[in-house]
């Protein structure tokens, strides 16, 4: 048999799997782990005992990575581009992101873990799709489309008075709605950092402390074992109902609200939802102290 032939074969029969495997080997390469401090050295290697600051992390990190934060106040921070995973090695308590007033997470899939934040989070898109507006004119509409957004085991507190603790909803400049999966698990929002403003995609909220939430009608609410406090800033329309919620698939299981207080309709619910086993304790309002639809 030719030698020559017989090599060709070979090759043309590894190949494929060689692609394969070469491909797995890039995909687990790509992903580290950068420890981060707040004395970290911007010129650090990222490794547990050469920290890197939160600033230049976010700034090397790839999509997949994880930044490991030290205790301690984080003060500079960035845009949130790349799909990372942004997770406390102490706890919330004591891992503190003391940010911009508004901190822009622009990425598909981003994780928070334990920590404590300082600022409105504005989930912003990245897709824009060309298309027709009904008019006969074509314009570029951007969406955040598939996007998953998840805070665990967190805190908000408000960096200043402002509206939302946590926003995606309507940008006029831009055309578009953000269709965002949401989930807040054990998380405690200070009712002085203002509501949750979602407009569309889904919504899972467990195990947590509320202010305020506001949900569009092309939007699905599951809010299980929660406690909804009253928020002290109002929402877009001027209402501080603790939750606004817009269409009917909205579910609230095993739910409280406690304390709300609103001059308009409906100080614990304004809208429709499923609720079960919850509980409406000291709630004032001008019209349907408890639910108002």
């Amino acid at each position: 048999a030719n030698p020559i032939m017989c090599t060709a074969k070979l090759v043309r029969a590894w190949l494929p799997m060689l692609v394969v495997l070469w491909t797995l080997a890039c995909s687990t390469a790509a992903a580290r782990v950068w420890y981060v401090a707040v004395d970290g050295d911007a010129d650090g290697t990222g490794s547990a005992t050469s920290p890197v600051s939160l600033y230049s992390a976010l700034g090397l990190c790839h999509d997949g990575d994880t930044l490991l934060l030290n205790a301690g106040v984080y003060n500079k921070t960035r845009t949130v581009d790349r799909n990372v995973t942004i997770q406390s090695l102490a706890s919330a308590h004591e891992t503190i992101i003391d940010g911009p007033l508004t901190w822009m997470i622009a990425a598909r899939n981003v994780s928070m873990v334990d920590v404590t934040i300082r600022s409105r989070l504005e989930l912003l898109m990245k897709d824009k799709i060309y298309r027709d507006d009904g008019a006969g004119h074509y314009h570029y509409y951007y969406y955040y489309v598939g996007a998953t957004f998840s805070l665990i085991g967190c805190k908000l507190e408000p960096h200043v008075a402002n509206s939302y603790s946590i926003f995606a909803g309507f940008y006029r400049e831009l055309n578009g709605y953000m269709i965002t999966n949401v989930l807040l698990d054990r998380v405690d929002i200070d009712p002085r950092a203002g509501a949750v403003m979602l407009h569309q995609g889904s919504l899972v909220v467990r195990n947590s402390n509320l202010s305020s939430l506001a949900t569009n009608s092309s939007l699905t609410a599951y809010v299980v074992n929660s406690t909804f406090r009253g928020s002290t800033e109002p929402l877009e329309d001027g209402s501080v109902s603790c939750w606004k919620s817009y269409g009917s698939l909205n579910v609230c299981d095993g739910c409280v609200f406690e304390g709300c207080t609103n001059t308009n309709e409906g100080a614990a619910l304004h809208g429709s939802a499923y609720m079960r086993d919850g509980k409406f304790i000291g709630n004032t309002a001008k019209n349907g102290v408890a639910v108002y639809y």
